[in-house]
């Protein structure tokens, strides 16, 4: 993996190797993630659609808890001081989020997280460049 992968990984919260983008609907289908949609609005989701696989990725400050939100296991805690920087397995990707220290997150907790749709970003697997500021 190149050094610039792992600069991205860790500053990314990746959901999924790749996923299809509709106009509105994101559907990830790899065998590292079990299958599930997320709705984005309409200007995130027309310069990814139709493009065959993406990245999607989204930094951690765009995850939160949510008692709806998709289901996954408490991996890592390090605390940060003001945050505590969590490490979601979902399937086998890892999600990033920032959480208060005072919700006394553990390794092997259940969590569900929800996303900032209007922060999720789309990269070229290839190029690894985002695709939502490409002309």
């Amino acid at each position: 993996m190149s050094r610039r992968t792992l600069l991205f990984v860790s500053c990314l919260a990746l959901l999924a190797t790749s996923c299809t983008v509709g106009s509105r609907r994101v559907v990830t289908s790899t065998r590292d993630v079990e299958g599930f949609d997320v709705v984005v609005p309409p200007e995130r989701g027309a310069k990814s659609a139709g493009r065959g696989p993406v990245i999607l990725g989204i930094r951690p400050e765009d995850v939160t808890l949510s008692d709806d939100g998709i289901p996954g296991e408490v991996y890592v805690v390090e605390p940060l001081g003001r945050d505590d920087l969590i490490d979601v397995r979902i399937g086998g990707a890892s999600i990033h989020m920032l959480a208060d220290p005072a919700l006394g997150l553990r390794i092997g907790d259940t969590v569900r997280l929800a996303f900032n749709t209007r922060k999720v970003q789309f990269f070229d697997p290839q190029t690894e460049k985002s695709l939502l500021w490409a002309s």
